[in-house]
């Protein structure tokens, strides 16, 4: 089975969404299916990719509605003779509303890696009209995509399904649970705590909105 999966997002440097996307074209690769990753944009890290997926730049993932995206798409699909389309990120959300109106039969895969940014009503700038304007606007859109277009959704935190069960973007039955994990031998291995010294806090991380930095500085 060919598998699409389509990312508007191309940092400069690899991070840990690139080793995501490498472990499962691994896995992917090793069960006898194959997976291509679409790209907007050409980066030096997608090489390490090439071991296990094919990779292909379609700059037209930038303005899905504006750049021929789905015709892209739609060739894409049949040329390689695709069976699933699986989207990432809140980019998702903007790709589904362009192919949901057109013709389109493939199974669907959207993939949340973060929560929702209109969703998080505690940040700031959500507070405010324009977040509110942009909330309304995104559940609208996103309930009308669930309903046309997405099969299932796939998430990396119950936080994060039940998020999307409250706000009614989609319902329980089509979310597949699917947390990020990591390979340790004991939790000896990440926490070693000093008791008489006051403990330092660090947060590695990217700056963007999702990772929530506000909340970090405010419990502080």
């Amino acid at each position: 089975m060919n598998i699409l999966n389509v990312v508007r997002y191309a940092p400069e440097f690899e991070g840990s969404f690139i080793k995501h996307l490498n472990a499962l074209g691994s896995v992917i690769n090793s069960a006898g299916h194959q997976l291509t990753i679409a790209y907007a944009n050409r980066r030096d890290w997608q090489d390490h990719l090439k071991t296990h997926s094919n990779v292909i730049i379609i700059p037209e993932i930038e303005r899905p509605f504006s750049s021929g995206f789905f015709q892209v798409l739609e060739e894409i699909c049949q040329t390689q003779n695709i069976k699933v389309v699986h989207i990432h990120f809140y980019f998702a959300l903007l790709a589904t509303l362009a192919i949901s109106f057109r013709k389109w039969t493939l199974p669907v895969i959207y993939h949340w890696h973060n929560p929702p940014k209109a969703l998080l009503t505690n940040l700031t700038s959500q507070k405010k009209l324009s977040g509110k304007l942009n909330r309304f606007i995104s559940t609208r859109v996103a309930r009308y995509t669930d309903r046309k277009v997405i099969t299932k959704h796939i998430s990396i935190s119950r936080e994060i399904s039940e998020l999307l069960i409250k706000n009614k973007w989609t319902n329980a039955d089509k979310i597949v649970l699917l947390p990020n994990s990591v390979i340790i031998s004991s939790i000896d291995d990440i926490v070693k705590v000093n008791k008489n010294i006051v403990p330092i806090i660090g947060s590695v991380s990217n700056f963007r909105p999702q990772k929530d930095h506000e909340t970090l500085i405010l419990a502080f």
